[in-house]
């Protein structure tokens, strides 16, 4: 019997983001952290962890740097001082909320992703 397809798990993990508002042309983004993005992100604080530690901390530095890694996947061209031009304080706030939301998106496996590494788990020999 065929496996059961577990494609309407798989998430979307783009997250939409407005920028600009303050602009007469205000832009949606999209917001992806893949590994290009937390690879960047490494090379600026060290660590993965040592970078979500600095998003806990709520520096305005820190908001540029995860805005500007999660948008790398639509322009690589951008810079994070193109990324603080585009962003104002009046919608930060949202923002942030959405660079938590993609952030944890992106490095919590999906159920899809948990009962394969489950089953995995249980199929492997044991060691005696």
């Amino acid at each position: 019997m065929p496996k059961k397809s577990n494609l309407s798990e798989i998430k979307d993990k783009k997250l939409p983001v407005i920028l600009g508002t303050q602009t007469k042309y205000p832009q949606t983004k999209y917001l992806f952290y893949d590994l290009n993005a937390f690879a960047e992100l490494e090379e600026i604080y060290g660590t993965v962890n040592d970078s979500l530690k600095a998003l806990r901390g709520g520096a305005v530095k820190d908001f540029i740097n995860f805005l500007w890694a999660g948008l790398l996947h639509e322009d690589e061209t951008l810079t994070p001082k193109d990324v603080g031009r585009l962003s104002d304080l009046s919608t930060a706030k949202e923002i942030m909320k959405t660079i938590h939301t993609a952030v944890y998106q992106a490095i919590t496996p999906s159920e899809a992703e948990k009962q394969t590494a489950k089953k995995e788990k249980n199929s492997s020999p044991k060691n005696v």
